[in-house]
């Protein structure tokens, strides 16, 4: 009884510490993501829970992109969808405000790519 008990706590030990120095996963954004994930919002195949994680997680290693997700944030809680019968998670004039948003991401894209 008393070995079990001291295996099982052995076992949670060694568990929490691996889990600790392990490094966490990251949500890392990319212009070509972003770019797919407003084509998808715009033609109302985007995921709810796609959208949710963009607009809630801070992108921390390029300011031009978090600039576009803090834009996109406010629009999703400004022009949140109509009803839940809509393909679209927007309302029509958050489809609208995502419109210049996407180009801007293209050029961005662009721009990144012929400094390569």
């Amino acid at each position: 009884m008393i070995v079990t008990f001291l295996a099982t706590l052995l076992f949670c030990l060694v568990a929490v510490i691996v889990l600790m120095f392990t490094q966490k996963g990251r949500y890392r954004a990319s212009p070509e993501r972003i770019i797919r994930l407003l084509e998808w919002m715009l033609l109302g195949q985007a995921d709810e829970n796609d959208w949710e994680v963009f607009c809630g997680l801070p992108i921390l290693h390029d300011d031009f992109l978090e600039s576009i997700r803090q834009a996109c944030a406010e629009i999703a809680e400004d022009y949140p969808r109509a009803s839940s019968r809509s393909i679209y998670l927007l309302t029509d004039e958050g489809l609208d405000k995502l419109r210049p948003l996407l180009e801007d991401v293209r050029c961005y894209k662009r721009q990144l790519d012929s400094e390569k």
